[in-house]
């Protein structure tokens, strides 16, 4: 009968040993380097090298977008092999007597725990991070939020009441909901305003207005045309309502317009836009 072969450890020389495969990684999130262990060892020669390269892994693995996939896969590669290995050789010899395998852990290290402890709040503050994104892919509002006059859009809806009479932008923000939702007023038109006079006196600021007001009108013969009767009925008590330049955004460039259709009055859960008011 053959009698098994007993491998000897490569670092310390003592039996018995098997082989086992570790690897780590470490980054300085631009670059990284990584490391490999393939060797015959004792069991507690295995245990420290396990120590080492999964310390190593762990704690600074993490900190580079390529590395921290690597970092993943050699943990769980070294976990098993070490488990591996554990099998193998259950026991170690010390003084002719047979004594429990310690098994080492990388978790109990400063480094590691500090890494994991910064990792654990980065996740909790990106979980907890207000997403800011109102939109959809399309465009459309698919939230409650608010939004800056100059971040309006052609369709956006707004919870709002506004002063009597036309007003110059204060540039919000403004409450904006899903058109699906109760609203009172809603984009329909925007535009900037042409061959007006950069001149900011109390007569311009008569001309702005009615520069203003023309562009909207600009907008009702466009938009109107396209609308069916269902469109007139719902919206029969609607007035319109415009955001144009303050003097000081005007003397900043600012020409925009923005035409809103509405009441402050009233509730709508429809868009002009929907198909069932198109022609």
């Amino acid at each position: 009968m053959q009698e098994a072969q007993v491998h000897w450890c490569e670092v310390c020389n003592r039996g018995p040993a098997e082989r086992i495969g570790l690897r780590s990684v470490s980054s300085r999130i631009l670059y990284f380097n990584r490391w490999e262990v393939d060797a015959v060892l004792c069991a507690v020669c295995a245990e420290y090298s396990y120590l080492n390269q999964q310390t190593r892994t762990l704690s600074q693995g993490w900190w580079g977008p390529l590395s921290a996939g690597l970092t993943i896969f050699y943990s769980i590669s070294n976990i098993k092999s070490i488990q591996a290995h554990r099998r193998l050789i259950p026991k170690i010899l010390y003084e002719e007597s047979e004594l429990p395998r310690p098994h080492l852990n990388a978790r109990r290290n400063p480094g590691v725990i500090i890494a994991t402890l910064v990792l654990l709040t980065a996740s909790i503050i990106l979980i907890s991070w207000p997403d800011s994104s109102l939109r959809d892919s399309e465009g459309l509002i698919i939230k409650q939020g608010e939004l800056y006059s100059s971040e309006l859009q052609v369709g956006d809806c707004l919870v709002q009441k506004f002063p009597i009479g036309d007003t110059e932008d204060d540039g919000g923000p403004y409450p904006v909901v899903p058109c699906s939702q109760p609203h009172n007023w809603q984009v329909f038109y925007s535009s900037n305003i042409d061959n007006l006079s950069g001149d900011m006196s109390l007569s311009g600021d008569m001309s702005l207005k009615f520069k203003a007001s023309e562009v909207c009108e600009e907008g009702i013969i466009k938009q109107w045309s396209s609308l069916n009767e269902s469109f007139f009925m719902t919206y029969e008590d609607s007035e319109v309502y415009l955001f144009y330049p303050s003097r000081e955004s005007w003397e900043d460039g600012d020409r925009s317009v923005t035409c809103l259709l509405g009441s402050d009055a009233a509730l709508y859960s429809d868009s002009l836009l929907d198909e069932k008011f198109q022609k």
